[in-house]
Formats: C-alpha cells, sequence, structure tokens
C-alpha cells in the first residue's frame, strides 16, 4: 500500500469532503484554518489547495483564501457527463486503432476477481493506457483518477458497477459503439447524486 504525503492526505480529504456534500458549496477555506483543523503545515495545504483548483474543486479569493465551488448546480453532473464522454472517446480510439484483442482480454483479467476500488482503478487506467496516447492518459490522471478514487471511498464496491463493467468489456469486444456508450453513461450515473 502506497504512503501518502502530507499533501496527498489534505488534497484528498478536501476532496472527499467536497464531493460527499460534507464541505458545502461556496464554503471559504483559507491554509491557516486547514492547517490549524489538520495538524499540518501550511505548504502541503497550499500544494493540495492549487491541485484541487487545477481540478475544478476550487477557486482563489484574494488574501490566500479558497472557496469551494464544489458539486451544486449541476457541477458533479457536469463532471460525470464530462468522464463519460471522455471515456467513450477512449474506448472508440481503442476499436479504431484495433487494439481490441489486446484490450478485451486485458480488461477481462482485471474483471475476473472480485470487485474493489483498486480494481476499478485498474480497469479504467488500463483503458486510457490501451490507447497509447500520452495526452489522454496524462488527462485521466490529472483530473479524472483523483476524482474516481474518492468516488470509491464514498460509494461502497457495488455488484451493479461491476456488471456494467463487464458490459463495457464485452461492448469493446463485439465493436459495438451504441452498447459502448451505453454501458459507459450507465457507469458514471452510479456515482450521481439525486
Amino acid at each position: 500500500m502506497k504512503i501518502l504525503t502530507a499533501r496527498e492526505l489534505v488534497e484528498n480529504r478536501i476532496r472527499k469532503g467536497i464531493l460527499s456534500g460534507d464541505i458545502p458549496d461556496r464554503t471559504e477555506l483559507t491554509q491557516e484554518m486547514i492547517a490549524s483543523q489538520l495538524g499540518v503545515s501550511r505548504m502541503p495545504i497550499r500544494e493540495a489547495l492549487y491541485a484541487l483548483e487545477f481540478e475544478g474543486f476550487i477557486e482563489r479569493l484574494n488574501n490566500r483564501r479558497m472557496r469551494i465551488v464544489g458539486v451544486e448546480n449541476g457541477n458533479l453532473q457536469a463532471r460525470l457527463n464530462l468522464y463519460s464522454n471522455f471515456e467513450n472517446l477512449v474506448a472508440m480510439e481503442i476499436i479504431s486503432k484495433d487494439r481490441t484483442e489486446q484490450a478485451v482480454s486485458t480488461l477481462e483479467d482485471i474483471l475476473s476477481s472480485e470487485l474493489t476500488g483498486e480494481r476499478e482503478i485498474e480497469f479504467h487506467t488500463t483503458l486510457f493506457m490501451l490507447t497509447n496516447d500520452r495526452f489522454y492518459f496524462q488527462m485521466y490522471h490529472n483530473l479524472m483518477l483523483p476524482s474516481l478514487k474518492v468516488f470509491y471511498q464514498i460509494y461502497a464496491n457495488s455488484g451493479e458497477r461491476f456488471e456494467v463493467l463487464k458490459q463495457l468489456a464485452s461492448s469493446i469486444k463485439k465493436k459495438n459503439t451504441y452498447e459502448i456508450k451505453s454501458s459507459v453513461d450507465e457507469y458514471y450515473k452510479c456515482f450521481a447524486i439525486t
């Protein structure tokens, strides 16, 4: 198991608070406030806040303050739609580059054991790596993966998500673009807050 840095711990804690709704939208944060609550120096907090700003979870205000832009007003749904569309694009890229056999074999291996958050991350990471497109992978790694890790903490392992991922692998195998889009959309709907 990977040991997290202070920055990663702060970043994950704030991201989880935002996505779970524990930190309400429009809440203002200061580095000093977070430092006193978490018992961490300001340097890793500053780095974590920059990362969260880059991901679109917070906005910078004056005087070292930040404000949560969170998940209200359709922000989370828009983010999930973006993830869904991006993953659909990646699956289509795999088909167009004729990497279907390799992809399906690798994805089915991942799905052959019990689904955990780690296995879901492995599934998505592998899907993006199979494109052999560094830009796609970096976008996934920097923008999608941090949120997905938190989703797997908030939403317990789900047999429904596992079945949808199996459908996605099967759809890629059949090169059925309609089923791919439907499977990817269904997967990301599992995380929608109603």
